[in-house]
């Protein structure tokens, strides 16, 4: 498990940060970039539906904290159900899961060329300042599937100098 950042954090196997500095003008970091922001935009997303839907989730909690930490896994539990099950309803949304081609669909298990899950920490034992093997894997992973930033949203180049 990991938890993707912003680039103040230094990249470790279970902190990832988006690239930064010169590192972020290279297109498969840049889309990386991309992908990566998306799904803090989502995660960020599902909290303020959530928040407005769960009128407890708009005061001040008055629980202890071990109750708190199970009242919020149970909220986050009921709000994607009640998505998943509106999507149902609906008709967009298939049975065995998630569709595949959409941007929001990305399985955050890496795996090789095969389809097979790769255990990192069995591949990558040392660590050095400033790099993370499972960033770059998901980075190389994001190029793999041809991911790529849309053209209306490509970094900037500076011209100024």
């Amino acid at each position: 498990m990991c938890a993707i950042g912003d680039a103040a954090h230094d990249p470790t196997e279970h902190m990832v940060p988006v690239y930064y500095g010169v590192d972020r003008r290279k297109p498969l970091f840049d889309n990386f970039n991309f992908y990566a922001s998306q799904l803090c935009i989502r995660v960020e997303m599902a909290f303020g539906m959530m928040t407005r839907k769960w009128g407890v989730l708009q005061r001040p909690c008055t629980v202890n904290l071990s109750n708190a930490t199970k009242m919020v896994q149970a909220i986050a539990r009921l709000h994607n159900y009640v998505i998943a099950e509106r999507l149902l309803e609906c008709g967009t949304e298939q049975e065995e899961g998630p569709r595949r081609g959409q941007i929001s669909y990305l399985v955050s298990v890496p795996e090789d060329e095969n389809g097979n899950p790769v255990r990192l920490d069995a591949l990558f034992t040392g660590s050095f300042e400033c790099h993370s093997e499972l960033r770059q894997r998901m980075a190389e992973r994001v190029g793999r599937l041809q991911l790529t930033r849309p053209v209306s949203n490509r970094l900037k180049s500076n011209t100024n100098g």
